[in-house]
């Protein structure tokens, strides 16, 4: 029997790998929902989908605080361009970044009532033939 001598890249705590991962499966998602074979299960979707936006806000927050965190000569070497000394780079970002977890989790908010919305409809198990 042949050896496997590639090494498994552990992703469980690697950020970018695992935003990549989430990129990759935010994208199948995309492209699945435009039908449903059972329309019956887009109201589980749609509770799946907040709660990953709720995640998405969650870690945008996280971002957020380490980038308040960072510290000159420990995370980075100061600004590459110190233009404006009074607002670094990682200063705006942390601010956008909480924008941003701040936009998720109105979003998963929407969702919520989308979800809610979507409750009230009798869906099929399965697509009608006929259309009806």
């Amino acid at each position: 029997m042949e050896r496997d001598d590639t090494v498994q890249e552990d992703t469980s705590t690697d950020p970018l790998a695992l935003a990549r991962e989430l990129e990759r499966s935010a994208r199948a998602v995309a492209d699945a929902v435009s039908s449903f074979s059972k329309p019956s299960e887009s109201t589980e979707v749609l509770s799946v989908l907040k709660a990953a936006q709720q995640t998405v806000a969650a870690a945008y927050a996280e971002l957020a605080s380490w980038h308040g965190r960072a510290q000159l000569g420990v995370h980075h070497a100061g600004e590459h361009d110190p233009r404006d000394p009074q607002n670094p780079g990682w200063v705006r970002a942390q601010v956008a970044l909480e924008e941003a977890a701040q936009y998720a989790a109105d979003a998963a908010a929407a969702l919520e009532r989308a979800r809610s919305a979507n409750m009230s409809a009798r869906w099929f198990d399965e697509i009608s033939d006929d259309g009806v």
